[in-house]
């Protein structure tokens, strides 16, 4: 899995200047007609079919700029809205087309158009009038609707609804399938237990004179009369039936106010104070008036914003899930439009629109433009002017597609469910359309910030109906190590099946043996794993075949890890897979394990069959005189632990040579290096670190934590000079040391100090790090090199979530943290639970030896993102109470999260 949009380029040209990209079909086409493209200046307009391609004969203006381009008249006529004209392209039978051009009044230029309903077209000026035209048919024109003069628009958006709760009526005098109907009472009867025919044979309860009321019983649970029949389909929302639609017009004006008219009679059934501050709900004014902010409130916290583009559409299942985008300034809002039926007009809707809550950070960071390089004074040209591009069919997905400076998919599944998924591979996209031919079915076509068209299409095979975009890879058995192996590109998986074993060991350790034992065949023997190595390739995401590594029986993988070791016999380093095992025969005999060292060989495939390149080849595997519990590896050493002791090998051709060891703890269940630190994680003794010179070949001892832990994962946390160790234990603590030998506890740097902890919640069992994002454009103003050198501390929790763990600066740690400190007070809690008493460890200040005071906490990411959820009004009283601006505020999450985009 991974968290952006990795799209599939089908094709790829380069075109300078696009500003927007329209694709269209008509009714009854199968793949899009037409893929008209504008720029400053000019259209090109390109016909679709087996190739993309210039188009001479085409009915669309091409020496001006587009501002809308698509279908009316059902899907049959083409329509484009330049800056100060329409022009509508008519069939003909004689001549093939009638083009004809509507101009607006003298003076007024277009700023946007619409279309909705298939027969309707609304145009916005630059002064804010809104024209609103409506197909006719008879005399195949357009021709103005507007009953009322619309003036001081600032965005506009029409909308067909097929959920049913755009109405004004009641749910009680609705008739409609979907809408709320208000439960009755339920009458709760007592309901004896009647046992089946099989119970009587083998209990004899059942008797005769129960069949009567048994049969009765059945009846009563298998059989409905029509009205009860009729209230079942109402409650349970019945898809299969069809649905009414309404068409509706939304309107936010120049004062922010959003209005909702009722087409065609163009009458206000909907009307909202402000959105400007993006509140969690939105309400008519005549419902709910008295919880309205105040004016002079929002005049304060959105001094320089203002509402950009407005969206009003239904996704989900048949698209019965009305939601609404609202842009202000280079922010996206999002809301859920539900039944609200409270207000004492019965003329209007009663609906109001609920926030969704959800983690995108659209914008780019806002530097003073005299302090920026002069590549970036030309920013505003890579982003887009429209922004909201909705899509039907990508993928067998419906959405909208955000293009901001860091681009989302908003997907809605069949289970009516928002899905955001970011794709920020090619940087800001400016332009955006579903797109469909031949060579790419269910696509899309978008145009990027490296001045490039792109025909593209979502992986094939992958589910974006999670948090994160995801594929199944089918392995045999239960997955226990997974590891890259970087020369061969391929992943080496070790798996365990399980089988009933018969078998029981005897014997000491030198000599085994085994005896058959042979129960009744009813007897249910215990399941014994058996433990294979297999490949899967990442280019289709398949297990190779033929090639796997069985393990004997008995035996179990502690340990694997494709490590760079080198040769005594070679020059440079090589890639092996590394596998550690224990023998485990029972309690009576004692543990022995295996060290195991396979080659991956990458040779010449046979025809047509490319996957037969890959090869197994074992080389080193010999008995250890312990259980072999972990491994790791450094400056091309293997690094194991082996009973209570610490090896480090060399690889001389096919042997293992030992050059140093040391004695550890109780059990050591994990190793990590960096450079030649190690870092052991003991299961009873917590953590400490080790140092291995290759010059004296010497394993010493760094230090150590005296404290006792059950110690879960441990891993290096890297942050430019500095270097701290996360520990994670058995009662869900997040604890991170530190080698301070000028502490005063540490006792010249023996002991590890104790500088943060926090408590997560869940058992954390794997770490690893990755190195901090610097791909994204804010990279290089908020310090390039700096993140090249700083790692995030990624973990995995048994519960199944992934987490990450990175180190801060300590000014943005002190506004972090009264930010969480504030949210904590001013948010509720969910469920009555406080999240700072829930972030604080459970480990207490009495089962430690060290006697640190006043540790930090780490600060919660969650409580974090609250800050986002608030509208701006209360955005703004908090940042008020920290002494800071906004701006200032949102930037410190924008670089946590931008640095932590890995996948």
């Amino acid at each position: 899995m991974h968290r952006t949009i990795r799209p599939d380029v089908v094709a790829s040209f380069d075109l300078h200047g696009a500003e927007n990209i329209w694709t269209l079909r008509s009714s009854g086409a199968t793949y899009h007609e037409y893929v008209v493209i504008t720029t400053v200046g000019r259209t090109a307009v390109f016909q679709s079919g087996e190739e993309i391609s210039e188009d001479v004969e085409h009915p669309f203006r091409v020496d001006e700029r587009t501002i809308f381009c698509g279908l009316i008249n059902d899907g049959r006529t083409p329509v484009q809205v330049t800056r100060f004209h329409v022009r509508i392209a008519c069939a003909a039978a004689d001549s093939g087309a009638v083009v004809t051009e509507l101009e607006l009044a003298e003076g007024e230029e277009i700023a946007f158009a619409t279309e909705g309903g298939g027969n309707r077209l609304a145009v916005l000026t630059t002064l804010g009038k809104l024209w609103l035209f409506e197909w006719h048919s008879a005399t195949d024109s357009l021709i103005p609707s507007n009953h009322r003069e619309l003036s001081n628009i600032a965005a506009v958006s029409f909308f067909t609804d097929r959920s049913g709760i755009f109405t004004s009526s009641l749910p009680r005098d609705v008739g409609t399938i979907d809408m709320e109907i208000e439960p009755e009472k339920p009458v709760l009867e007592r309901m004896e237990s009647i046992p089946e025919p099989e119970e009587d044979e083998l209990y004899g309860l059942y008797s005769t004179q129960n069949e009567k009321s048994d049969n009765t019983h059945r009846e009563k649970r298998f059989t409905r009369t029509q009205e009860e029949l009729h209230q079942f389909l109402q409650e349970e929302r019945v898809n299969a039936m069809l649905y009414g639609s309404s068409e509706w017009l939304l309107v936010v004006h120049r004062d922010s106010t959003l209005s909702i008219f009722s087409l065609p009679d163009l009458v206000v059934v909907f009307e909202a104070s402000s959105i400007l501050h993006a509140p969690r709900v939105i309400h008519d004014v005549r419902a709910l008036d008295q919880l309205s902010v105040p004016p002079e409130l929002i005049d304060s916290a959105c001094a320089d914003m203002r509402i950009r583009e407005v969206l009003l559409l239904g996704l989900g299942s048949r698209g019965t899930q009305p939601y609404l985008f609202v842009v202000i300034n280079e922010d996206i809002h999002v809301y859920h439009a539900v039944p609200f039926h409270y207000g004492r007009d019965g003329a209007r809707l009663r609906i109001s629109f609920s926030k969704v809550k959800h983690e995108m950070l659209t914008r780019e960071r806002r530097l003073k433009r005299q302090k920026l390089p002069k590549e970036h004074m030309e920013v505003d040209d890579r982003l887009a002017k429209r922004h909201l591009r909705p899509f039907h069919d990508i993928g067998g997905y419906s959405g909208v597609f955000l293009c901001f400076p860091y681009s989302f998919f908003v997907m809605a599944t069949d289970r009516n469910v928002l899905r955001f998924h970011p794709m920020v591979v090619d940087g800001p996209i400016k332009a955006f359309a579903e797109f469909s031919n031949a060579s790419c079915a269910a696509g899309f076509v978008y145009y990027n910030s490296r001045k490039q068209i792109r025909v593209a299409q979502l992986e094939p095979g992958w589910n974006y109906d999670f948090n994160w975009p995801m594929t199944k890879i089918r392995v045999p058995g239960t997955v226990h190590h997974l590891s890259y192996h970087l020369e061969c590109k391929a992943y080496v998986v070790c798996s365990s099946l399980f089988y009933p074993e018969k078998r029981m060991i005897i014997g000491g350790v030198d000599n085994v043996e085994e005896e058959v034992v042979e129960r009744d065949p009813r007897f249910v023997y215990p399941q014994a794993p058996r433990f294979s190595l297999h490949l899967i390739t990442p280019d289709e995401w398949q297990l190779v075949p033929e090639v796997s590594y069985q393990l004997p029986d008995f035996e179990h993988i502690t340990g694997m890890k494709v490590l760079a070791l080198r040769n005594g016999t070679e020059t440079g380093m090589k890639e092996y897979v590394v596998m550690a095992s224990n023998m485990s025969y029972g309690e009576d005999v004692q543990s022995r394990g295996r060290l195991i060292l396979i080659d991956v060989l990458d040779l010449i495939p046979e025809p047509d069959k490319p996957l037969t390149r890959f090869k197994m080849k074992e080389i080193y595997a010999e008995e250890q005189k312990g259980p072999v519990t972990a491994i790791c590896g450094v400056n091309g050493y293997i690094v194991s632990a082996i009973g209570q002791k610490i090896f480090i090998w060399t690889l001389k051709g096919a042997t293992l040579v030992g050059v140093a060891f040391l004695d550890t703890q109780i059990y050591v269940h994990q190793l990590t290096a960096i450079k030649d630190l190690i870092l052991v994680a003991d299961i009873q003794r917590s953590t400490s670190i080790l140092r291995f010179q290759e010059k004296y070949r010497t394993l010493s001892l760094v230090a150590s934590d005296p404290n006792q832990m059950h110690t879960y994962a441990t891993e290096f946390c890297v942050d430019n000079q500095n270097l701290t160790v996360a520990v994670t234990d058995i009662r869900q603590d997040l604890h991170i040391f530190q080698f301070d030998p000028d502490y005063y506890f540490s006792s010249f740097g023996n002991r590890l100090v104790r500088r943060m902890e926090c408590n997560l919640g869940q058992y954390v069992t794997n770490m690893f790090r990755f190195h901090c994002a610097a791909w994204y454009p804010d990279a290089e103003r908020v310090g390039h090199l700096a993140l090249t050198k700083k790692h995030v501390t990624m973990f995995t929790t048994l519960e199944g979530a992934v987490g990450c763990y990175v180190n801060i600066p300590e000014k943005t740690y002190r506004r972090v943290l009264m930010i969480e400190t504030i949210l904590s007070n001013h948010c509720n809690h969910r469920a009555g639970l406080s999240p700072r008493l829930y972030w604080n460890a459970k480990t207490s200040a009495d089962e430690r030896f060290d006697l640190v005071g006043n540790i930090k906490t780490v600060a919660d990411g969650k409580v974090l993102s609250l800050f986002m959820e608030l509208d701006y009004t209360e955005q703004h009283e908090v940042a008020a109470k920290i002494g800071c601006v906004v701006d200032t505020l949102v930037e410190e999450l924008l670089d946590i999260d931008r640095q932590t985009s890995l996948f």
